[in-house]
């Protein structure tokens, strides 16, 4: 009986924005409880809940008992990724944005990339419904809604997803982002949040060296993810 939802995504990769799709996805089959963003949890405790609602949260690290819960049909991961690249680039936007050094130096962007890549090789072996974030960029949002809908067999209307298209169209989400102080406990959403979004920011914001040093370490990533070659 699957009691948890687990959204999954390399930083500055769409993973707030899955989650709050999927939270509306979801919603139209099942009581959903929204845990918000999780990196430690027991989420063991999820498959022991009385409760007849469904948890749904967010993370970014690869969560322990994550396996058993997927194996044993309480849990359902939905994961996005990134060119760890524009991954990289992003953070750089992020940190730049915020006028300081958020992270002290570029240890923080470095750690950041590593929690990356462990959880993207931990998720290869669990089953799981992925997705990159180009093609969702590429493919619109209507898009990913019915292949959310899809992983969680949720029937959707023609209506429905119009209307959480126009909800989470990029224009609302900056405006809505662009009017908090804070991070929105409900939706998770922060002012920074549209900060490096664009495909292939890495082009313009990494050196040569700083690009070529990536694909140099994280090349075969890259390649399993099907970022290597995307750009020229």
């Amino acid at each position: 009986m699957l009691k948890l939802i687990i959204c999954n995504g390399m930083i500055r990769s769409g993973s707030t924005l899955l989650y709050n799709l999927a939270y509306h996805v979801a919603s139209q089959k099942y009581s959903v409880n929204k845990l918000g963003y999780k990196e430690n949890i027991d989420t063991s405790t999820c498959a022991t809940d009385d409760s007849k609602s469904v948890h749904i949260l967010k993370a970014n690290g690869f969560l322990p008992n994550t396996r058993q819960l997927v194996e044993g049909g309480h849990a359902q991961v939905l994961y996005i990724h990134r060119d760890l690249r524009d991954v990289y680039a992003a953070d750089k936007v992020y940190t730049r944005r915020l006028g300081h050094s958020h992270y002290g130096s570029n240890d923080g962007i470095i750690q950041h990339m590593m929690i990356c890549l462990s959880t993207f090789m931990s998720l290869r072996s669990i089953a799981r419904s992925e997705w990159r974030y180009e093609d969702v960029m590429g493919n619109g949002l209507d898009w990913l809604i019915r292949q959310i809908a899809k992983a969680l067999d949720v029937s959707l209307t023609d209506d429905f997803v119009h209307n959480l298209t126009q909800e989470f169209s990029l224009r609302k989400t900056m405006k809505m982002v662009g009017g908090l102080g804070r991070v929105d406990p409900n939706t998770l959403f922060h002012p920074m949040h549209t900060s490096g979004g664009r495909v292939g920011i890495w082009e313009s914001e990494l050196s040569e060296m700083e690009a070529g040093a990536i694909e140099m370490l994280f090349g075969y990533q890259l390649r399993l993810a099907g970022n290597m070659g995307t750009y020229k």
